[in-house]
């Protein structure tokens, strides 16, 4: 999935990524996203989504500074 989100400088965007599990092993879960991110961005430790046993999510925060003005595609 690739997505554009415009984020004015020096304000705090954070966004939470989920992805589901449909194997059919009960086991089944998430333990890595792989991100291209821009600089600076954290990237939190792989969670499961309370109530679900197949939804796991990450947080991404970011907060641009003046020198990341424009598109940020490949960074890190």
């Amino acid at each position: 999935m690739i997505d554009c989100i415009g984020v004015p400088i020096n304000v705090t965007l954070t966004e939470r990524v989920v992805a589901e599990v449909y194997c059919n092993d009960t086991l089944s879960e998430v333990t890595e996203f792989v991100t291209t991110s821009p600089l600076w961005m954290t990237k939190s430790s792989v969670a499961p989504v309370a109530g679900s046993t197949t939804q796991f999510y990450i947080t991404l925060t970011w907060t641009p500074v003046d020198d990341q003005y424009g598109p940020q595609v490949g960074n890190s």
